[in-house]
């Protein structure tokens, strides 16, 4: 089957509505899939202030070495 001449599927909408029937559907699923994402963005900042703050102490006590403390 062909299409008519300068027919321009609107698939864009549908996706939409899909994606928020969806989440309409199912909001706990999709919230759940929310928290865990920013729980592990909070867990990946947390590893690079530790990491942070080990070289911090790194470069203190190369610091208080080199001043003779």
């Amino acid at each position: 089957m062909t299409m008519p001449e300068g027919f321009e599927p609107n698939i864009g909408p549908r996706k939409l509505s899909s994606i928020y029937q969806f989440v309409r559907g199912m909001p706990l699923l999709y919230k759940e899939t929310v928290l865990r994402k920013e729980l592990g963005d909070i867990k990946v900042a947390q590893a690079q202030m530790k990491e942070a703050m080990r070289l911090n102490e790194e470069r203190k006590r190369i610091i208080m070495e080199q001043l003779g403390r």
